[in-house]
């Protein structure tokens, strides 16, 4: 067993998971930070490693609430795991010590290089972290928006744009001027966006590619 297994078996014998996001202590992940005050090469490679391990994943979410600077290779990691996280309620946990760490412009530039060569999946799996990522300078969603509103045009895809809608346009109250001539070319697409999950599913119910998505790529249970 290695020294992080053995904090890792404590960890999953408590029961306030995710703590840390309501200021609370979760003494096991403290005193990890006490025994690696640093995130060496060494400790990055055996937390990749955990990130690979589905059953560790929150685990070094949650450590990594403890650390100010997290090492760049490891934020790649953690953002790739937030992407593909079923959960889109607890992938803040993920993203959250990432943007401590570096900042949402840096964070939003590593996932627009990544949305752009992303299949369906994972560009449904980057919006929904723009719920979390909220930049106070609305200006660095400029790139970002401007590939989601593209992408709308070009595609229309009901279930994407489900997505999109949701995470990027229904609240957004800022586009740049060339973004808001491409906002009003995609709305004509957002016309008819489903409210809620229910209604999405129904209004796909005769297209067999797109329950095969919903199903077997977003796992999700779909009974019409």
């Amino acid at each position: 067993m290695t020294s992080i297994d053995k904090f890792f078996q404590e960890y999953i014998n408590i029961d306030n998971f995710h703590e840390l996001e309501y200021g609370r202590d979760i003494e096991v992940l403290r005193t990890f930070k006490k025994e690696y005050p640093i995130i060496n090469y060494d400790l990055q490679k055996q937390l990749i490693d955990c990130l690979n391990t589905k059953h560790k994943q929150e685990f070094v979410g949650d450590l990594m609430y403890y650390y100010d600077q997290i090492p760049d290779m490891l934020i790649n990691k953690l953002l790739i795991v937030a992407i593909n996280y079923k959960d889109p309620s607890f992938n803040r946990i993920f993203i959250n010590p990432s943007i401590k760490a570096i900042g949402t412009k840096k964070i939003i530039d590593k996932l627009v290089i990544l949305f752009k060569t992303a299949d369906k999946k994972t560009k449904i799996g980057i919006s929904k972290l723009f719920y979390w990522i909220n930049p106070l300078d609305k200006k660095e969603l400029d790139e970002i928006h401007e590939l989601v509103l593209k992408r709308i045009i070009e595609k229309n895809d009901i279930v994407e744009n489900y997505f999109f809608y949701y995470d990027f346009i229904r609240d957004n109250k800022y586009y740049s001027d060339s973004n808001y001539k491409l906002y009003n070319s995609a709305k004509q697409h957002l016309k008819d966006i489903p409210e809620g999950v229910l209604n999405l599913i129904k209004k796909i119910q005769y297209d067999e590619s797109q329950r095969n998505f919903l199903k077997n790529e977003l796992g999700w249970d779909i009974i019409l």
